[in-house]
């Protein structure tokens, strides 16, 4: 009993940081997609705050 205990708590432990590790990844890639896009659409144009808080929520 201690043994199937012991391998569900690995299994579940290691699903449980590949999906957070995921998740990071995931969020990571969408800051800097959002932040790249600021830059280009401040680098070319004078847009005011609120220009840009429309363009990037497409």
């Amino acid at each position: 009993m201690s043994v199937l205990f012991w391998v569900i708590c690995i299994v579940g432990g290691c699903i449980a940081l590949t999906l957070t590790y995921v998740s990071w990844r995931k969020y990571n890639a969408e800051v800097r997609k959002k932040t790249k896009r600021i830059i280009q659409l401040t680098k070319y144009k004078c847009l005011t705050i609120i220009d840009l808080n429309k363009r990037i929520n497409y």
